[in-house]
């Protein structure tokens, strides 16, 4: 009898110690100075780039290697949202979901959703509930010497 409730004991504590620790939501990830709409596109901006850089590999070296400067603000310049956003947003990112991103950039050709979708959407959750179409861009146009000079698709004519 007593190994019977020893066994049940074992089996018991091991069942406790399986259940996952309730994790924080996005939200209290998001830092509150960061729009959601910038978290979301600071989400897409750093899959899209690390992707750009991988090309087709997909090993954990070549991921970690891309990953590198993850948050250098210049690499954003041609997104829709100025780059010390994208760069606020993405530290916010990657301090929460480094691995987790590593993950989804090694295994980006198993996920049926793709990479983007998967990271961004379902596994932070930065792009929840955000309408990328309803959302506020960066100007149509920069300063320079002065003067406002249009930009044409994230360039300028001088």
């Amino acid at each position: 009898m007593p190994l019977k409730a020893f066994l049940l004991f074992l089996l018991l504590s091991q069942c406790l110690s399986d259940k996952k620790k309730p994790t924080s939501s996005s939200s209290d990830k998001k830092p509150k100075s960061v729009d959601q709409e910038i978290y979301c596109g600071a989400c897409q901006a750093i899959v899209r780039e690390t992707v750009k850089r991988l090309h087709h590999k997909t090993s954990e070296s070549d991921v970690i290697a891309a990953m590198d400067d993850l948050c250098d603000m210049w690499k954003y310049k041609t997104y829709d949202f100025p780059p010390p956003q994208i760069a606020k947003g993405c530290d916010a990112i990657q301090s929460y979901y480094e691995e987790e991103l590593e993950w989804a950039l090694t295994h980006r050709y198993e996920l049926q959703e793709g990479v983007e979708v998967y990271f961004c959407h379902t596994k932070t959750g930065a792009c929840k509930d955000v309408d990328m179409a309803e959302s506020k861009r960066s100007d149509d146009f920069v300063t320079v010497d002065g003067e406002k000079v249009p930009l044409k698709d994230g360039k300028i004519d001088l």
